[in-house]
């Protein structure tokens, strides 16, 4: 298990840091891990988001500077397709099923990112043919254990298993199926502003106003943000397509908990998210 930069390890400190995430009070207790004084800056900066879901929550710039704003949410098409694998699905299944729930909620195209590499892409690749870059797609093999240890072996969330089925599972595979199934691949560019890097952490913004997302390309310079879109994804059609699709029976509070995990354990795990020293949580309401 890898360590932390404090030195514990990392699923050790996902499990202290979202604990919190199997009580009964766990929004309130989420919302004293925020920043102060941020919620009302980035209420600002709402505009009105496009159908369908966005390609990721990740703060940096998309290539062209003029992708449609969708609401976001952690990996895209790949953040769902991961979701349905936490149920027990190969990963084949769950991409049938994410094709599905994207269909019955009028989403349109699957979306997914890659990068540049922070700018350090090798002489030669074309950053459109790569399929690397998510950092999410890095990191969710463990986050489904951390899934399924939070709120799965808890029946916090009943249905979520261990899946042995996805084990020989390369994160790229994600980005070549998402291609090979028509969807876009959106590059990014520049440097991720995490805990740690050599400017000020982005906050990690939990969007709840119906209709809105935030334009991360303008906001990149002063104000970087990690953006989840809460209300666009945890809505009663989402919850009865989902639960329809992965044969689950979960409530609106079961399913805004297991994605509030998602996120934030891919967070963590990524160094974008620390609910100890920095509260780099934002809530907009």
């Amino acid at each position: 298990m890898e360590p932390a930069p404090n030195g514990e390890l990392i699923g050790n400190k996902i499990q202290r840091q979202l604990g919190f995430l199997t009580q009964n009070d766990w929004q309130t207790t989420l919302a004293t891990h925020t920043t102060e004084g941020k919620s009302e800056l980035f209420s600002g900066n709402l505009v009105h988001a496009q159908d369908g879901i966005g390609y990721c929550m990740d703060e940096r710039r998309t290539k062209d500077g003029s992708r449609p704003l969708k609401p976001a949410f952690v990996g895209g098409a790949a953040g769902w397709r991961t979701l349905f694998m936490a149920t027990g699905m190969s990963f084949e299944e769950a991409g049938k099923a994410t094709k599905e729930l994207y269909a019955k909620n009028n989403w349109g195209e699957m979306e997914v990112h890659i990068d540049d590499e922070h700018g350090h892409v090798v002489d030669g690749v074309e950053l459109d043919e790569r399929e690397e870059g998510c950092g999410f797609l890095t990191v969710w093999h463990p986050v489904l254990g951390d899934l399924y240890t939070l709120l799965g072996q808890t029946n916090i969330v009943p249905g979520l298993k261990p899946n042995n089925k996805i084990n020989q599972v390369d994160g790229k595979k994600f980005i070549a199926d998402t291609r090979k199934d028509g969807g876009v691949v959106v590059p990014l560019v520049g440097n991720h502003k995490t805990i740690g890097s050599s400017e000020s952490p982005a906050d990690v913004v939990v969007n709840f106003r119906p209709g809105t997302t935030l334009n991360r390309n303008e906001l990149y310079d002063e104000n970087p943000a990690f953006l989840w879109d809460a209300w666009a994804t945890t809505g009663t059609n989402v919850l009865e397509a989902f639960n329809t699709l992965a044969e689950t029976n979960w409530t609106t509070d079961q399913f805004l908990r297991l994605q509030a995990a998602l996120h934030l354990a891919t967070g963590i795990r990524l160094n974008a998210v620390d609910l100890d020293t920095h509260k780099n949580i934002v809530l907009t309401k």
